[in-house]
Protein backbone atom coordinates (compact mmCIF):
# COMPACT_ATOMS: atom_id res chain seq x y z
CA UNK A 1 0.00 0.00 0.00
CA UNK A 2 1.49 3.51 -1.02
CA UNK A 3 0.73 6.37 1.64
CA UNK A 4 -0.47 9.41 -0.53
CA UNK A 5 1.19 12.84 0.96
CA UNK A 6 0.72 16.20 0.03
CA UNK A 7 2.38 18.73 2.40
CA UNK A 8 3.67 19.33 5.57
CA UNK A 9 0.07 21.37 5.94
CA UNK A 10 -2.45 19.30 4.75
CA UNK A 11 -3.77 16.14 5.38
CA UNK A 12 -2.03 12.62 4.39
CA UNK A 13 -3.78 9.20 4.54
CA UNK A 14 -2.09 8.49 7.73
CA UNK A 15 -3.71 11.65 9.39
CA UNK A 16 -7.12 10.36 8.51
CA UNK A 17 -6.37 7.12 9.52
CA UNK A 18 -7.10 5.72 5.29
CA UNK A 19 -5.24 2.50 3.71
CA UNK A 20 -7.43 2.20 0.67
CA UNK A 21 -9.36 4.76 -1.96
CA UNK A 22 -9.11 8.18 -2.15
CA UNK A 23 -9.61 10.95 0.37
CA UNK A 24 -9.46 15.16 -0.38
CA UNK A 25 -6.59 16.33 1.11
CA UNK A 26 -7.48 19.80 2.51
CA UNK A 27 -5.32 21.35 -0.09
CA UNK A 28 -7.14 21.51 -3.32
CA UNK A 29 -5.45 18.01 -4.35
CA UNK A 30 -6.23 14.15 -3.80
CA UNK A 31 -4.89 11.42 -2.14
CA UNK A 32 -4.20 8.08 -3.09
CA UNK A 33 -4.16 5.79 -0.32
CA UNK A 34 -3.56 2.69 -1.87
CA UNK A 35 -5.49 -0.57 -2.77
CA UNK A 36 -6.90 -3.64 -0.69
CA UNK A 37 -5.17 -7.13 -0.95
CA UNK A 38 -6.95 -9.98 -2.59
CA UNK A 39 -10.22 -10.89 -0.33
CA UNK A 40 -10.40 -7.52 1.23
CA UNK A 41 -13.02 -4.64 0.22
CA UNK A 42 -11.98 -1.02 0.76
CA UNK A 43 -13.83 0.31 3.66
CA UNK A 44 -15.22 -2.76 5.13
CA UNK A 45 -13.55 -2.14 8.56
CA UNK A 46 -14.64 1.55 8.36
CA UNK A 47 -13.81 4.43 6.52
CA UNK A 48 -11.52 4.08 3.99
CA UNK A 49 -9.99 0.90 5.71
CA UNK A 50 -9.20 -1.98 4.42
CA UNK A 51 -11.30 -5.59 5.77
CA UNK A 52 -12.89 -8.53 5.08
CA UNK A 53 -17.04 -7.94 4.10
CA UNK A 54 -18.66 -5.61 1.90
CA UNK A 55 -18.55 -1.54 2.12
CA UNK A 56 -21.80 0.56 1.44
CA UNK A 57 -20.98 3.89 -0.10
CA UNK A 58 -22.02 6.80 1.62
CA UNK A 59 -23.65 9.28 -0.60
CA UNK A 60 -23.10 13.35 -0.06
CA UNK A 61 -26.80 13.19 0.80
CA UNK A 62 -26.28 11.13 4.38
CA UNK A 63 -22.94 12.70 4.76
CA UNK A 64 -24.24 15.94 4.92
CA UNK A 65 -21.17 17.09 2.93
CA UNK A 66 -20.41 19.70 0.46
CA UNK A 67 -17.29 19.81 -1.28
CA UNK A 68 -14.94 16.72 -2.55
CA UNK A 69 -15.40 14.11 0.20
CA UNK A 70 -14.89 10.20 0.72
CA UNK A 71 -17.80 7.88 0.52
CA UNK A 72 -15.88 5.95 3.04
CA UNK A 73 -15.30 2.85 0.72
CA UNK A 74 -12.56 4.58 -1.59
CA UNK A 75 -14.54 6.73 -4.45
CA UNK A 76 -13.85 10.54 -3.78
CA UNK A 77 -17.36 12.58 -4.22
CA UNK A 78 -18.25 15.53 -5.42
CA UNK A 79 -20.56 17.25 -3.53
CA UNK A 80 -21.35 20.48 -4.93
CA UNK A 81 -20.27 23.87 -3.85
CA UNK A 82 -20.24 24.51 0.23
CA UNK A 83 -21.33 28.20 -0.60
CA UNK A 84 -22.90 30.29 -3.14
CA UNK A 85 -19.39 32.63 -2.98
CA UNK A 86 -16.84 30.50 -4.31
CA UNK A 87 -14.89 30.47 -0.72
CA UNK A 88 -15.47 26.94 0.69
CA UNK A 89 -14.55 23.60 -0.37
CA UNK A 90 -11.55 21.70 -1.56
CA UNK A 91 -11.11 22.94 -5.34
CA UNK A 92 -14.19 21.21 -6.41
CA UNK A 93 -16.09 22.20 -9.48
CA UNK A 94 -19.25 23.24 -8.84
CA UNK A 95 -22.28 23.57 -11.24
CA UNK A 96 -21.38 26.00 -14.27
CA UNK A 97 -18.08 26.84 -12.48
CA UNK A 98 -14.13 26.41 -11.95
CA UNK A 99 -11.86 26.32 -9.48
CA UNK A 100 -9.94 29.27 -8.37
CA UNK A 101 -6.65 29.95 -6.73
CA UNK A 102 -7.72 30.02 -3.09
CA UNK A 103 -9.33 26.54 -3.44
CA UNK A 104 -12.87 27.07 -3.12
CA UNK A 105 -15.90 25.98 -5.73
CA UNK A 106 -17.29 28.11 -7.72
CA UNK A 107 -20.55 27.45 -9.51
CA UNK A 108 -24.38 28.30 -9.23
CA UNK A 109 -24.47 31.64 -7.27
CA UNK A 110 -20.61 31.87 -7.50
CA UNK A 111 -18.10 33.83 -8.96
CA UNK A 112 -17.72 33.17 -12.79
CA UNK A 113 -15.49 31.01 -14.32
CA UNK A 114 -11.79 32.65 -15.31
CA UNK A 115 -12.03 33.36 -19.12
CA UNK A 116 -8.71 33.68 -20.86
CA UNK A 117 -7.90 34.37 -24.60
CA UNK A 118 -6.08 31.73 -25.61
CA UNK A 119 -5.19 34.00 -28.78
CA UNK A 120 -2.80 35.88 -26.83
CA UNK A 121 -0.83 33.87 -24.62
CA UNK A 122 -0.41 30.19 -26.74
CA UNK A 123 1.40 29.84 -30.11
CA UNK A 124 -0.11 30.42 -33.33
CA UNK A 125 2.43 27.94 -34.84
CA UNK A 126 3.12 24.45 -34.58
CA UNK A 127 6.72 24.42 -35.14
CA UNK A 128 8.00 27.50 -33.40
CA UNK A 129 10.97 25.55 -32.96
CA UNK A 130 12.00 22.75 -35.59
CA UNK A 131 11.30 22.28 -39.52
CA UNK A 132 9.15 20.27 -41.52
CA UNK A 133 11.25 17.35 -42.79
CA UNK A 134 11.54 16.85 -46.54
CA UNK A 135 9.72 14.05 -46.90
CA UNK A 136 6.83 14.93 -45.16
CA UNK A 137 3.55 17.71 -46.25
CA UNK A 138 0.32 19.56 -45.24
CA UNK A 139 -1.51 16.83 -47.88
CA UNK A 140 0.93 13.76 -46.13
CA UNK A 141 -1.03 14.92 -42.97
CA UNK A 142 -4.44 15.11 -44.51
CA UNK A 143 -4.02 11.64 -46.47
CA UNK A 144 -3.20 9.97 -42.84
CA UNK A 145 -5.84 11.76 -41.24
CA UNK A 146 -8.67 11.18 -43.82
CA UNK A 147 -7.23 7.64 -43.42
CA UNK A 148 -7.68 6.85 -39.85
CA UNK A 149 -11.08 8.74 -39.83
CA UNK A 150 -12.73 6.51 -42.87
CA UNK A 151 -11.35 3.05 -41.11
CA UNK A 152 -11.95 3.54 -37.58
CA UNK A 153 -14.22 6.58 -36.93
CA UNK A 154 -17.74 5.25 -36.69
CA UNK A 155 -20.96 6.89 -36.61
CA UNK A 156 -23.40 6.27 -34.01
CA UNK A 157 -26.47 8.66 -34.51
CA UNK A 158 -25.10 12.65 -34.17
CA UNK A 159 -22.35 11.29 -32.52
CA UNK A 160 -18.89 9.09 -33.57
CA UNK A 161 -16.64 6.80 -31.77
CA UNK A 162 -13.63 5.08 -32.42
CA UNK A 163 -13.58 1.45 -31.80
CA UNK A 164 -10.36 -0.59 -30.75
CA UNK A 165 -10.09 -4.08 -31.54
CA UNK A 166 -7.34 -4.93 -29.43
CA UNK A 167 -10.24 -3.83 -26.45
CA UNK A 168 -13.22 -6.11 -28.24
CA UNK A 169 -14.25 -3.37 -30.40
CA UNK A 170 -14.93 -1.24 -27.26
CA UNK A 171 -14.39 2.24 -27.51
CA UNK A 172 -11.37 3.77 -25.12
CA UNK A 173 -11.29 7.58 -24.18
CA UNK A 174 -7.66 8.00 -25.64
CA UNK A 175 -9.38 7.27 -28.88
CA UNK A 176 -12.04 9.72 -28.76
CA UNK A 177 -9.27 12.32 -27.61
CA UNK A 178 -6.88 10.99 -30.59
CA UNK A 179 -9.96 12.14 -33.07
CA UNK A 180 -10.70 15.12 -31.56
CA UNK A 181 -7.36 16.02 -31.85
CA UNK A 182 -6.60 15.12 -35.10
CA UNK A 183 -10.43 17.46 -36.74
CA UNK A 184 -9.58 20.19 -34.96
CA UNK A 185 -5.93 20.24 -36.20
CA UNK A 186 -7.25 19.68 -40.20
CA UNK A 187 -10.26 22.27 -39.69
CA UNK A 188 -12.66 19.11 -39.80
CA UNK A 189 -15.59 20.32 -37.44
CA UNK A 190 -18.26 18.39 -37.66
CA UNK A 191 -16.48 15.48 -37.13
CA UNK A 192 -15.02 17.14 -33.28
CA UNK A 193 -18.64 18.14 -32.47
CA UNK A 194 -19.40 14.67 -32.77
CA UNK A 195 -16.28 12.92 -31.05
CA UNK A 196 -17.12 15.91 -28.58
CA UNK A 197 -20.45 14.79 -27.71
CA UNK A 198 -19.80 11.65 -27.36
CA UNK A 199 -16.67 12.50 -25.09
CA UNK A 200 -19.59 14.34 -23.08
CA UNK A 201 -22.17 11.70 -22.61
CA UNK A 202 -19.87 9.09 -21.19
CA UNK A 203 -18.23 11.39 -18.68
CA UNK A 204 -17.53 9.49 -15.16
CA UNK A 205 -17.90 11.08 -11.00
CA UNK A 206 -15.08 12.32 -11.56
CA UNK A 207 -15.81 13.98 -14.76
CA UNK A 208 -13.16 12.67 -17.33
CA UNK A 209 -14.48 10.22 -19.45
CA UNK A 210 -15.18 6.70 -18.68
CA UNK A 211 -11.57 5.12 -20.07
CA UNK A 212 -13.93 2.01 -21.97
CA UNK A 213 -17.36 2.49 -23.91
CA UNK A 214 -19.53 -0.25 -25.16
CA UNK A 215 -19.86 1.57 -28.82
CA UNK A 216 -23.17 3.33 -28.65
CA UNK A 217 -24.11 1.41 -25.14
CA UNK A 218 -22.96 2.16 -21.64
CA UNK A 219 -19.67 2.59 -20.25
CA UNK A 220 -17.82 -0.41 -19.78
CA UNK A 221 -15.01 0.56 -17.26
CA UNK A 222 -15.92 3.86 -15.33
CA UNK A 223 -12.29 4.48 -14.48
CA UNK A 224 -10.98 7.31 -16.10
CA UNK A 225 -7.62 6.95 -18.09
CA UNK A 226 -6.20 10.32 -17.69
CA UNK A 227 -4.02 11.14 -21.22
CA UNK A 228 -7.42 10.87 -22.73
CA UNK A 229 -8.56 13.50 -20.86
CA UNK A 230 -5.02 15.46 -21.12
CA UNK A 231 -5.62 15.45 -24.87
CA UNK A 232 -9.29 16.29 -24.63
CA UNK A 233 -8.69 19.22 -22.56
CA UNK A 234 -5.83 20.49 -25.16
CA UNK A 235 -8.30 19.73 -28.27
CA UNK A 236 -10.80 22.29 -26.70
CA UNK A 237 -8.56 24.70 -26.18
CA UNK A 238 -7.16 24.42 -29.60
CA UNK A 239 -11.28 24.41 -30.81
CA UNK A 240 -11.69 27.95 -28.39
CA UNK A 241 -9.31 28.99 -30.76
CA UNK A 242 -10.26 27.92 -34.19
CA UNK A 243 -14.19 27.60 -33.76
CA UNK A 244 -14.80 30.21 -31.22
CA UNK A 245 -15.25 30.12 -27.12
CA UNK A 246 -18.30 27.69 -27.31
CA UNK A 247 -15.55 25.50 -26.67
CA UNK A 248 -13.97 27.36 -23.70
CA UNK A 249 -16.64 25.75 -20.88
CA UNK A 250 -15.47 22.53 -21.57
CA UNK A 251 -11.56 22.96 -21.57
CA UNK A 252 -11.77 24.49 -18.19
CA UNK A 253 -14.62 22.01 -17.07
CA UNK A 254 -12.15 19.46 -17.85
CA UNK A 255 -9.28 20.92 -16.79
CA UNK A 256 -10.95 21.43 -13.34
CA UNK A 257 -11.76 17.29 -13.19
CA UNK A 258 -7.54 16.50 -14.55
CA UNK A 259 -6.38 19.16 -12.10
CA UNK A 260 -8.73 17.29 -8.90
CA UNK A 261 -8.51 13.82 -9.95
CA UNK A 262 -5.46 13.01 -12.53
CA UNK A 263 -2.38 15.25 -10.35
CA UNK A 264 -0.81 14.43 -7.32
CA UNK A 265 1.48 16.18 -5.33
CA UNK A 266 3.77 13.96 -3.21
CA UNK A 267 7.30 15.17 -1.91
CA UNK A 268 6.29 18.77 -3.13
CA UNK A 269 6.34 17.74 -6.48
CA UNK A 270 3.09 17.33 -9.38
CA UNK A 271 2.84 14.51 -11.07
CA UNK A 272 0.04 13.46 -14.25
CA UNK A 273 -1.39 9.93 -12.39
CA UNK A 274 -2.61 7.43 -14.84
CA UNK A 275 -5.72 7.32 -13.47
CA UNK A 276 -8.39 9.21 -11.30
CA UNK A 277 -8.58 6.92 -9.00
CA UNK A 278 -5.36 4.76 -8.77
CA UNK A 279 -1.88 4.87 -10.01
CA UNK A 280 0.98 7.43 -8.36
CA UNK A 281 4.21 7.71 -7.67
CA UNK A 282 4.67 4.08 -7.35
CA UNK A 283 2.81 3.53 -11.07
CA UNK A 284 3.54 5.84 -14.15
CA UNK A 285 2.72 5.86 -17.38
CA UNK A 286 5.70 7.74 -18.97
CA UNK A 287 3.07 8.23 -21.85
CA UNK A 288 0.77 10.22 -20.27
CA UNK A 289 3.30 12.86 -19.44
CA UNK A 290 2.43 16.02 -21.67
CA UNK A 291 4.85 18.61 -20.88
CA UNK A 292 3.61 20.92 -24.09
CA UNK A 293 0.04 20.28 -22.95
CA UNK A 294 0.38 21.34 -19.39
CA UNK A 295 2.65 24.19 -20.19
CA UNK A 296 -0.54 25.15 -22.11
CA UNK A 297 -2.88 24.75 -19.21
CA UNK A 298 -0.92 27.24 -17.14
CA UNK A 299 -1.22 29.90 -19.32
CA UNK A 300 -5.50 28.90 -20.39
CA UNK A 301 -5.80 28.68 -16.44
CA UNK A 302 -3.31 30.93 -14.96
CA UNK A 303 -4.86 30.18 -11.44
CA UNK A 304 -3.72 26.54 -11.71
CA UNK A 305 -0.46 27.68 -13.17
CA UNK A 306 1.50 26.10 -10.31
CA UNK A 307 -0.17 22.43 -10.55
CA UNK A 308 0.28 22.38 -14.41
CA UNK A 309 3.92 23.73 -14.63
CA UNK A 310 5.00 21.45 -11.82
CA UNK A 311 3.92 18.38 -13.30
CA UNK A 312 5.61 19.40 -17.00
CA UNK A 313 9.15 19.46 -15.04
CA UNK A 314 8.72 16.37 -13.33
CA UNK A 315 7.71 14.72 -16.58
CA UNK A 316 12.08 15.05 -17.45
CA UNK A 317 12.71 14.62 -13.77
CA UNK A 318 11.31 11.18 -14.03
CA UNK A 319 11.83 10.58 -17.54
CA UNK A 320 15.54 10.86 -17.11
CA UNK A 321 15.77 8.55 -14.42
CA UNK A 322 14.34 5.74 -15.93
CA UNK A 323 15.68 5.88 -19.24
CA UNK A 324 18.45 3.82 -20.92
CA UNK A 325 21.40 5.76 -21.27
CA UNK A 326 22.07 4.83 -24.68
CA UNK A 327 18.50 4.98 -26.96
CA UNK A 328 16.53 7.20 -23.91
CA UNK A 329 14.06 4.36 -24.27
CA UNK A 330 11.97 4.19 -21.03
CA UNK A 331 9.27 1.02 -20.31
CA UNK A 332 5.70 1.18 -20.33
CA UNK A 333 5.17 1.41 -16.67
CA UNK A 334 7.29 2.90 -14.18
CA UNK A 335 7.92 4.17 -10.93
CA UNK A 336 9.22 8.08 -10.03
CA UNK A 337 12.21 6.22 -9.19
CA UNK A 338 12.54 4.85 -12.56
CA UNK A 339 12.03 1.42 -11.96
CA UNK A 340 9.93 -0.56 -14.02
CA UNK A 341 6.56 -1.41 -12.31
CA UNK A 342 6.55 -5.14 -11.47
CA UNK A 343 4.33 -7.00 -13.83
CA UNK A 344 4.08 -4.60 -16.43
CA UNK A 345 5.89 -4.31 -19.42
CA UNK A 346 9.54 -3.61 -18.91
CA UNK A 347 9.88 -2.93 -22.33
CA UNK A 348 9.89 0.59 -24.87
CA UNK A 349 6.69 -0.71 -26.32
CA UNK A 350 2.98 0.20 -27.44
CA UNK A 351 2.75 2.39 -24.33
CA UNK A 352 6.08 3.97 -24.08
CA UNK A 353 5.69 4.85 -27.93
CA UNK A 354 4.34 7.84 -27.22
CA UNK A 355 6.33 10.05 -24.73
CA UNK A 356 8.70 10.97 -27.63
CA UNK A 357 5.74 12.87 -29.32
CA UNK A 358 4.86 14.18 -26.55
CA UNK A 359 8.04 15.35 -25.47
CA UNK A 360 8.96 16.65 -28.97
CA UNK A 361 6.00 18.82 -28.79
CA UNK A 362 7.33 20.80 -25.63
CA UNK A 363 10.15 21.39 -27.95
CA UNK A 364 8.30 22.31 -31.29
CA UNK A 365 5.95 24.99 -29.21
CA UNK A 366 7.99 26.26 -26.57
CA UNK A 367 11.52 25.08 -27.31
CA UNK A 368 12.14 23.51 -23.85
CA UNK A 369 16.14 22.43 -23.83
CA UNK A 370 15.85 19.51 -21.70
CA UNK A 371 13.52 18.05 -24.50
CA UNK A 372 16.09 17.82 -26.55
CA UNK A 373 18.29 16.88 -24.24
CA UNK A 374 16.56 13.75 -23.77
CA UNK A 375 16.05 12.86 -27.39
CA UNK A 376 19.61 14.06 -28.48
CA UNK A 377 20.55 9.60 -27.83
CA UNK A 378 17.34 8.62 -28.83
CA UNK A 379 17.53 10.27 -32.28
CA UNK A 380 21.18 9.34 -32.47
CA UNK A 381 20.08 5.62 -31.98
CA UNK A 382 17.17 6.01 -34.50
CA UNK A 383 19.08 7.55 -37.05
CA UNK A 384 21.51 4.00 -36.86
CA UNK A 385 18.90 2.00 -37.58
CA UNK A 386 17.34 0.44 -40.79
CA UNK A 387 13.68 2.56 -41.40
CA UNK A 388 12.56 -0.38 -43.18
CA UNK A 389 13.32 -2.72 -40.69
CA UNK A 390 11.81 -0.74 -37.71
CA UNK A 391 9.89 -3.78 -35.44
CA UNK A 392 7.05 -2.88 -33.05
CA UNK A 393 8.98 -3.79 -29.39
CA UNK A 394 12.07 -3.12 -28.03
CA UNK A 395 14.37 -3.76 -24.82
CA UNK A 396 15.24 -0.47 -23.14
CA UNK A 397 18.73 -1.19 -24.57
CA UNK A 398 17.27 -1.51 -28.09
CA UNK A 399 17.35 -4.77 -28.87
CA UNK A 400 14.05 -6.10 -31.23
CA UNK A 401 11.68 -8.20 -29.56
CA UNK A 402 8.83 -8.22 -31.97
CA UNK A 403 7.99 -6.91 -35.60
CA UNK A 404 4.33 -6.90 -36.78
CA UNK A 405 4.82 -4.57 -39.62
CA UNK A 406 2.68 -1.99 -37.94
CA UNK A 407 3.86 1.75 -37.57
CA UNK A 408 3.78 3.10 -34.23
CA UNK A 409 7.35 2.64 -32.77
CA UNK A 410 8.77 3.91 -36.16
CA UNK A 411 6.76 6.72 -35.91
CA UNK A 412 8.24 7.33 -32.38
CA UNK A 413 11.93 7.00 -34.01
CA UNK A 414 10.28 9.51 -36.55
CA UNK A 415 9.05 12.46 -34.56
CA UNK A 416 12.12 11.76 -31.49
CA UNK A 417 14.27 12.13 -34.59
CA UNK A 418 12.99 15.38 -36.23
CA UNK A 419 12.75 17.63 -32.72
CA UNK A 420 16.95 17.15 -33.01
CA UNK A 421 17.51 16.68 -36.43
CA UNK A 422 14.75 17.52 -38.98
CA UNK A 423 16.64 16.22 -42.08
CA UNK A 424 17.82 13.08 -40.12
CA UNK A 425 14.01 12.12 -39.50
CA UNK A 426 13.09 12.25 -43.12
CA UNK A 427 13.70 8.60 -43.63
CA UNK A 428 11.63 7.10 -40.80
CA UNK A 429 9.11 9.20 -41.74
CA UNK A 430 8.96 8.26 -45.06
CA UNK A 431 8.57 4.39 -43.87
CA UNK A 432 6.00 5.67 -41.74
CA UNK A 433 4.03 7.13 -44.84
CA UNK A 434 3.95 3.21 -46.19
CA UNK A 435 2.50 1.60 -42.74
CA UNK A 436 -0.87 1.45 -42.90
CA UNK A 437 -3.62 -0.86 -42.93
CA UNK A 438 -7.71 -0.15 -42.99
CA UNK A 439 -7.87 -3.44 -41.00
CA UNK A 440 -9.74 -2.81 -37.38
CA UNK A 441 -6.81 -3.60 -35.06
CA UNK A 442 -4.40 -0.95 -36.61
CA UNK A 443 -6.39 1.69 -35.25
CA UNK A 444 -3.81 2.64 -32.70
CA UNK A 445 -0.90 2.65 -35.02
CA UNK A 446 -2.33 4.70 -37.91
CA UNK A 447 -3.84 6.94 -35.38
CA UNK A 448 -0.38 7.59 -33.90
CA UNK A 449 1.04 7.88 -37.85
CA UNK A 450 -2.13 10.55 -37.98
CA UNK A 451 -1.06 12.78 -35.00
CA UNK A 452 2.69 12.56 -35.65
CA UNK A 453 2.72 13.40 -39.55
CA UNK A 454 0.02 16.15 -38.71
CA UNK A 455 2.86 17.33 -35.82
CA UNK A 456 5.83 16.50 -38.44
CA UNK A 457 3.80 19.04 -40.98
CA UNK A 458 3.39 21.91 -38.71
CA UNK A 459 -0.99 21.75 -38.24
CA UNK A 460 -0.49 20.35 -34.56
CA UNK A 461 -0.65 23.99 -32.76
CA UNK A 462 -1.75 24.90 -29.27
CA UNK A 463 -3.93 27.54 -30.78
CA UNK A 464 -4.78 27.23 -34.71
CA UNK A 465 -5.75 30.23 -36.66
CA UNK A 466 -9.66 30.01 -37.27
Amino acid sequence: TTTGTDSDTCATCDTLSANCGQQPSGCNTVLECGACVTGETCGAAGPNLCGVGTCTPATCESLGACGPTSDNCGTLLDCGPCDGTGTGGDGNLGTGGTTNTTGGATGTGGAPPEVVDPTTVLPRSGLVNGTTPSSVSAADALAAYNQFKGAHIKTCGSQMYVPNADQGNDTVSEGIAYGMLLAVSHGDKATFDALHSYYQQHLNVNGLMAWRVKDCGANVDETAAIDGDLDAAMAYIMAHCKWGETYGPFALKTLDAISQHGIIRSGGVYYVKPGDNWGGTSHFNPSYFSPADLRAFALYQPSNAERWNGAAESTYTVLNTGRNATTSFVPDWMTSTGACVSGSSCNYAWEAVRYPWRVATDYFWWGTPAAQTLLTPFSTWAKSQSAAGVGDEYSLSGGSLANYGKGAVVASLAIGTMAVDSAGSAGLFTELKNRSSNAADWYYSNALRALYLTTAAGLFNACPNP
